[in-house]
């Protein structure tokens, strides 16, 4: 889904070749592919470029207390924006728009969202 890029991608980043500092990483995986994650304070921006259609997308997180916002452009330069509320007991619920305007709203536990 591109309106929770960041968390598919987290995983992604432990296996990209990453330079850098806790505040500023510049990550390249085997496809050529371009990464930049800064994380300043409670907020985590990542910019990416993709080599093979020369696209680049962009996303900011922002986390306080057990809600994180999260907002971004597409590699179509289409806004996006999404709310992750924590409930504490290993659930969570996440709305938004996706990058076509539309509206969405998940219940989510350990074994997926409905």
């Amino acid at each position: 889904m591109k309106k929770i890029i960041l968390l598919a991608l987290l995983p992604f980043f432990s296996y990209a070749g990453c330079i850098g500092t806790d505040y500023m990483k510049t990550c390249n995986d085997s496809s050529g592919n371009h990464y930049t994650v800064t994380h300043n304070g409670n907020m985590t921006t990542v910019q990416g470029y993709n080599y093979n259609t020369g696209s680049d997308w962009r996303q900011s997180s922002t986390t306080n207390g057990n809600i994180t916002t999260t907002r971004g452009y597409d590699a179509d330069g289409n806004y996006w924006n999404s709310t992750t509320t924590s409930n504490g007991d290993g659930t969570y619920s996440v709305r938004g728009n996706d990058s076509q305007g539309n509206y969405f709203s998940k219940q989510c536990n350990q074994n997926g969202c409905n």
